[in-house]
C-alpha cells in the first residue's frame, strides 16, 4: 500500500488536495493510504513513524515549523521519501534543493489539479511502483506481507523474528533459516549484516562502529568480515535514491 502525507495548515486546502490525491489513486486501483496533516509540528511528532509514508505533499508557508524545516526533520529520518511542496509562492525554489524537493506546485495555479496528476505520475515513474507481497506461514498465523515493511529479521536458534512496520513495529515468528529467506527478498535493500540479522537498507540512518543505526535508534551489529562490503552497500544504496 502506498502511504501519503499531506501536511497543510489551511484544513480546506488540505482536503481538496487530499481529494485529488485519492480520486488520483482510485482512477488506477492503486491501494493507497493519505493521512492529513495540520501543522508540521504534527507530522514531526511522529517521529520514526514518518518514514512510513512514501510521498509527502507540504505546506511551505504553515506557522512555528513551516514546509522547509518540516522536510529537514523528515529528511534526518528518511532519504527516501519523495517532498512535493505546495505553495502560494515560488520565491521558496533554492530552499527546496537542500531537502531535495521533487516538485513545487503553486496553489493557485489554474492548472493546480493537473499539475497534482502530472506530480503523482512522475513519482511512480521513479519509484518504478511494484508491491512485492510475501506470505509468509508466521506462528501467529499466515499474513500477507509488503517487502518494502519488513525493517530487519533475526534468526535465533532456528527461529526467525521478522519485525514489521505497521503502526507500529510488530514481531512475528517462524522456523526457517536466513538463507532461504535472503534469497527470496529483493538483494537491493536487504542486506546480510551478520550471521543473524538481514536488514533493509531503507530503515537504516547510519553505520559505525560496527553497527548499523536504525531510524528509531536501534543498533545492529555487523559482522567484522563483512563491514567494509555492507558500508559499500549502504552507500550505494542511499546515493542511489
Amino acid at each position: 500500500m502506498l502511504k501519503i502525507a499531506i501536511c497543510d495548515d489551511e484544513e480546506v486546502f488540505g482536503q481538496h488536495l487530499k481529494q485529488i490525491v485519492s480520486q488520483f489513486f482510485d482512477e488506477r486501483n492503486v491501494e493507497h493510504e493519505v493521512r492529513l496533516f495540520c501543522s508540521g509540528e504534527e507530522f514531526v511528532k511522529l517521529n520514526m513513524d514518518m518514514a512510513k509514508y512514501q510521498i509527502v505533499f507540504l505546506d511551505i508557508n504553515m506557522e512555528e515549523l513551516d514546509g522547509i524545516s518540516t522536510a529537514k526533520r523528515l529528511r534526518e529520518l528518511c532519504k527516501d521519501a519523495f517532498v512535493v511542496f505546495v505553495t502560494a509562492f515560488i520565491d521558496y525554489a533554492l530552499d527546496g534543493y537542500g531537502v531535495d524537493a521533487i516538485r513545487y506546485i503553486l496553489k493557485n495555479s489554474s492548472n493546480f489539479n493537473k499539475s497534482v496528476n502530472e506530480c503523482i505520475e512522475a513519482i511512480l515513474e521513479k519509484m518504478h511502483y511494484a508491491v512485492k507481497i510475501h506470505r509468509f506461514p508466521f506462528k501467529e498465523g499466515t499474513k500477507d506481507i509488503n517487502e518494502d515493511n519488513i525493517v530487519y529479521i533475526e534468526s535465533n536458534l532456528h527461529q526467525l523474528c521478522f519485525y514489521i512496520m505497521k503502526h507500529e513495529l510488530e514481531v512475528y515468528r517462524l522456523d526457517g533459516t536466513l538463507n532461504n529467506i535472503e534469497n527470496s527478498l529483493d538483494n537491493t535493500k536487504f542486506v546480510r549484516i551478520h550471521q543473524s540479522y538481514l536488514v533493509n537498507m531503507k530503515y537504516v540512518k547510519n553505520m559505525k562502529l560496527q553497527k548499523a543505526m536504525l531510524i528509531d535508534g536501534r543498533e545492529l551489529p555487523i559482522a567484522k568480515p563483512r563491514y567494509k562490503k555492507v558500508r559499500k552497500i549502504f552507500a550505494n544504496y542511499k546515493g542511489a535514491m
